[in-house]
């Protein structure tokens, strides 16, 4: 039993250490922040951004995302993907009370990146959907992460990308928080 355990701890450390090396390679090759200002990505200039070449926020020239919060982004993408939200939804899928999740929407929409709107129907719900220049927020995060995805893709064969796409369902499928 303890050599399993020990075998097990040590696997658990060793993925651990490629998760780390994986995420700091593709930190340093790509923005790693809404605001970045040492971006890789240069236009004919030697200015950041602007090219088309990179798919972060600032380099996409979407204005008014300055200082965004992981909690902002992530609540754009929920809302992006699922359409216009009630704020309970939005709450129970980022899993914070509906409170934080009001101050979140405050912050958003004081950004112009979302907007409430009332039910016809029910007065009482209040629905939270993207703006134009939320889209564009939206449209960039997700272009982002489906070109990091890619990326990390490309170093498999086909074989390799199956086994890892069906060992992550696994691992997904099974976690518990």
């Amino acid at each position: 039993l303890w050599r399993l355990m020990s075998k097990h701890t040590a696997h658990v450390e060793e993925l651990f250490t490629y998760l780390n090396t994986i995420i700091e390679k593709f930190a340093l090759q790509k923005c790693d922040c809404l605001n970045c200002l040492n971006c890789k990505h240069k236009n004919d200039e030697g200015e950041n951004g602007g090219n088309g070449s990179c798919s972060c926020l600032s380099c996409q020239n979407v204005q008014g995302i300055e200082n965004m919060s992981m909690q902002e982004l992530n609540a754009i993408s929920i809302i992006g993907s699922e359409g216009p939200c009630i704020m309970r939804k939005i709450a129970d899928k980022m899993r914070l009370a509906v409170s934080t999740i009001t101050t979140i929407v405050d912050k958003l929409e004081a950004k112009g990146l979302v907007i409430r709107e009332r039910s016809e129907e029910d007065r009482r719900i209040v629905k939270v959907s993207l703006t134009e220049k939320g889209q564009l927020v939206y449209q960039a995060d997700l272009d982002s992460h489906l070109e990091l995805s890619q990326a990390m893709l490309s170093t498999l064969n086909e074989d390799e990308q199956e086994i890892l796409i069906v060992l992550l369902r696994k691992i997904s499928r099974n976690l518990s928080f």
